[in-house]
């Protein structure tokens, strides 16, 4: 209900850290549904260009303040640096085409984000909060489990909204768990320079299974919780 406020802080987030992007189709499907102002998107660039100010005043070109982000985007060549995300899934030594699978797996990404915004236009106002928060959680938790060159820190967002969706209903404690459960397995492969549990199968072995399969279930608990969600509102016509 506050949409300049949020939109304000979102663009301080993006100044922060690229992966506020994965949560931005909700403020789209709010446009759509007009429970935010066309004019409110203005405070996102607005904050965003303030907080690069301290930057310009100290001497750093503008260009290369704003392609900071361009220039990460091909920094990395792995489909995945210890995310738990689809990636997971492909035995270490097995033969595939590592700039295909990228591409599948942005379409796929950009699919899921196109899919939430026209759960949002087509729900229409029945798009209340609780449904509202259920699709932010399937854009913080599938958008980074599809797409490539994810780092195990990118779920970040999903951990702290799979906390706040279980304080709002114990229901949702599962997803809280699978959610933050993995990431954590995922921050330790990081700090301790080692894995968990390495998965061997048929002389080939999945390094981070385990803590994909935890992430690929929550995925499925949110979309299955946002399905029923949908057929209760439709009922409800």
């Amino acid at each position: 209900g506050r949409s300049y406020a949020s939109l304000i802080l979102l663009g301080v987030a993006f100044s922060c850290k690229l992966q506020t992007v994965f949560v931005l189709p909700l403020w789209g499907a709010l446009v759509l549904l007009r429970r935010v102002p066309l004019r409110a998107l203005l405070c996102f660039p607005a904050a965003y260009a303030a907080t690069c100010v301290p930057a310009l005043l100290l001497g750093k070109p503008w260009k290369d303040i704003l392609s900071v982000y361009l220039g990460q985007m091909g920094e990395y060549d792995r489909l995945t640096l210890n995310a738990p995300s689809v990636y997971q899934f492909l035995p270490a030594h097995a033969a595939y085409d590592p700039a295909f699978l990228s591409q599948m797996g942005i379409i796929a990404a950009m699919i899921l984000a196109f899919a939430m915004l026209f759960i949002g236009a087509w729900k229409g106002k029945k798009l209340d909060n609780q449904m509202a928060m259920v699709v932010a959680m399937v854009l913080v938790v599938g958008i980074p489990f599809l797409l490539p060159h994810m780092h195990e820190r990118y779920f970040y967002l999903a951990d702290v909204l799979a906390v706040c969706w279980a304080v709002s209903n114990w229901r949702r404690i599962p997803a809280a768990v699978l959610v933050c459960g993995s990431s954590l397995a995922s921050y330790s492969v990081y700090l301790r320079l080692k894995y968990n549990y390495i998965l061997y199968i048929s002389g080939d072995y999945l390094v981070m299974f385990w803590e994909a399969a935890a992430m690929a279930a929550a995925l499925v608990f949110c979309i299955v919780h946002l399905v029923i969600l949908c057929v209760k509102k439709g009922e409800t016509t």
